[in-house]
């Protein structure tokens, strides 16, 4: 048994994906991440939306801050 975090309550994080801005509204189409993020506008609308996510969770104070899978779109999960 664990004694370390008996008793203690983490506030840790939060589970599921957020829904992606109406703004959000760049994808991958076809491309590998890293080559999307050569494109100004996906770039920006990829860092303001991860932004956004992460702004969310610091103000409700929890401990580890995913980015909300804002980075799926249907190019890149969305057909599973």
């Amino acid at each position: 048994m664990l004694t370390a975090t008996k008793d203690l309550m983490l506030p840790a994080t939060v589970t599921g994906s957020w829904p992606r801005p109406r703004w959000y509204d760049g994808g991958l189409w076809g491309r590998a991440l890293d080559t999307a993020l050569l494109d100004v506008k996906y770039r920006e609308q990829f860092l303001d939306a991860h932004s956004t996510a992460i702004a969310d969770q610091e103000r409700a104070d929890l401990e580890v801050l995913p980015d909300g899978d804002c980075h799926l779109d249907e190019d890149l999960a969305g057909r599973s």
